[in-house]
């Protein structure tokens, strides 16, 4: 779910506001229920239409499959080099959105990964998570019988390839775009959108932990154990209406991280494209810090 504060109800897509006003009137009467079915739709991720540029960038790259706990997921690679770079994107998004740093990871000899998370994109499931998104980096490097080098990945993909980092996944190098500190966030601005009150609210994260048996703030960013800070480069734009810059902000000061680029003016999507993001991730992938 893409938080942006000016979004609000009466903006939604006809189907997200009939679900948001069922679901707040069933909290009047059966608030468990209520927000068990809030959380349960949260995770479905949106589906999107892949553009032109994106086709173009898979054209390109070698599909292959990897399965993913009970889902089977879409995956490209691009190069041949021995050194392996993820790409991984956020919630309600595709591989392929980070393809404009293929080309230039492969003119400097390393082979590129990317692929659909769970539930996105090509890749099959309806429901998917943060843990789901983190799985699925084990699970393709697992497949490749890789140790990848270095990750570059944005939103909640960033968060997802933290979350990695800390769970054992070595990257060497690593580029957070655009990165949340916090998964509940996400969560209590999905709640916001669909009109909740702050009950519904605490009852669905209430449920959502209890169903999953986790505690949803061990995955903010901020309290991960995510190891070697000066491997991190971040880079987001002051003006990200959907994850505001105070998130990089946060996790800088959690994680020990110095290098930290702010943009003007592209937002939380057109980030990925601009030549000097590019620039800037391709060359700290390959060991410039400068």
């Amino acid at each position: 779910m893409s938080i942006d504060k000016s979004t609000t109800v009466r903006t939604l897509p006809f189907t997200l506001r009939a679900a948001a006003c069922g679901l707040r009137a069933l909290g009047t009467v059966a608030p468990e229920r209520a927000a068990a079915a809030s959380a349960r739709l949260f995770c479905y991720p949106p589906q999107h239409p892949r553009p032109r540029r994106e086709e173009a960038w898979l054209k390109e790259a070698l599909p292959f499959k990897v399965r993913v706990a009970r889902n089977e997921v879409q995956a490209w690679r691009w190069g041949t080099g021995s050194k392996v770079v993820f790409l991984m994107h956020g919630w309600a998004g595709r591989g392929a959105q980070l393809g404009a740093m293929a080309a230039p990871l492969v003119e400097r000899g390393y082979s590129v990964v990317t692929w659909d998370g769970p539930a996105h994109g090509q890749s099959d499931g309806k429901t998917s998570s943060l843990v789901e998104l983190a799985d699925a980096a084990f699970a393709v490097a697992r497949k490749l019988r890789v140790e990848p080098h270095g990750v570059i990945a944005h939103s909640m993909g960033a968060g997802a390839a933290a979350l990695a980092m800390s769970e054992g996944l070595a990257f060497e190098r690593m580029v957070m775009i655009s990165s949340p500190a916090s998964i509940l966030y996400f969560i209590h601005g999905y709640a916001e959108i669909m009109g909740f009150s702050p009950g519904l609210r605490e009852r669905m994260t209430r449920w959502m932990n209890r169903a999953y048996s986790v505690d949803l703030a061990d995955y903010d960013v901020e309290v991960m154990d995510v190891p070697h800070g000066d491997r991190i480069l971040l880079i987001h734009d002051e003006e990200d209406k959907e994850v505001p810059i105070e998130h990089s902000e946060r996790i800088a000061d959690a994680v020990g991280i110095k290098r930290f680029i702010r943009t003007q003016g592209l937002g939380h999507r057109r980030i990925l494209y601009a030549e000097d993001t590019i620039q800037q991730a391709v060359q700290w992938i390959d060991g410039a810090r400068d």
